[in-house]
């Protein structure tokens, strides 16, 4: 994800790209 350039993306690209980290991460901490 890291080599992804966030600024070309538009603003709702950006929350759900930042929803599915979030869930990613609370999928992990609870796993």
């Amino acid at each position: 994800m890291s080599q992804w350039n966030i600024a070309s993306f538009s603003k709702e690209e950006q929350d759900k790209v930042a929803v599915d980290k979030v869930a990613a991460a609370v999928a992990w901490q609870e796993g």
